[in-house]
């Protein structure tokens, strides 16, 4: 050990997945959707439809989709549940003409979710789902603005979102496992934010 070789001075990373919660509190420190997990059955309290009770962790169909206000939305769910267990075994939903999202949280577990025809503006239920990596919201009402919901999911590779009324584009800033970017027909004017997103290549 030479004086040369000192460390003094250095910072020591105590937030591996840089969400804010340090690696000692944290109970999921690889996973930056998950810090908590309050029942202790190895299902974040993010993704865990009852993180009070280590018995369960996702609702059954019924449930879920009785929480799906939409009633189209409701009909494009049923269509791919058939022989499924239980909502957090739902991967993908593709649907067109959907007046609300309401519900779609109930399946947290959603890696795909391609919406046509989006007759809606708030984007809320999508906070739940942190495990998207594939998300389409295109034309219909153009009522889409806000985009907050969206900052939290950091696991989506490819988002679209056409023909809205989207001018800020600030929450999208941290969403560093973005490969495809599609914001063609909104209302940007300044996208400034995006220069973080350093691994987008269309």
């Amino acid at each position: 050990y030479e004086a040369d070789d000192s460390t003094t001075g250095l910072l020591e990373d105590d937030d591996d997945d840089n969400d804010g919660v340090i690696d000692g509190s944290d109970a999921f420190p690889k996973n930056n959707t998950e810090s908590s997990d309050r029942d202790n059955d190895g299902t974040g309290d993010n993704a865990d439809a009852f993180p009070d009770d280590s018995e369960r962790q996702y609702f059954s169909i019924d449930d879920a989709l009785a929480q799906v206000v939409d009633d189209e939305l409701r009909r494009c769910i049923e269509n791919r549940v058939s022989g499924v267990e239980h909502a957090g075994l739902l991967k993908e939903v593709i649907c067109n003409n959907p007046q609300s999202l309401e519900g779609i949280q109930a399946f947290n577990q959603l890696t795909d979710l391609r919406i046509g025809n989006a007759n809606f503006a708030n984007l809320g239920p999508l906070a739940a789902l942190t495990e998207l990596k594939y998300l389409r919201l295109a034309w219909g009402s153009g009522k889409i603005n806000d985009l907050t919901a969206l900052s939290g999911l950091k696991k989506l590779r490819t988002l679209h979102i056409e023909g809205q009324s989207v001018t800020n584009v600030g929450p999208l800033s941290g969403l560093g496992s973005l490969e495809e970017l599609n914001l063609r027909y909104n209302e940007i004017t300044d996208i400034t934010p995006l220069s973080t997103l350093g691994n987008i290549s269309s």
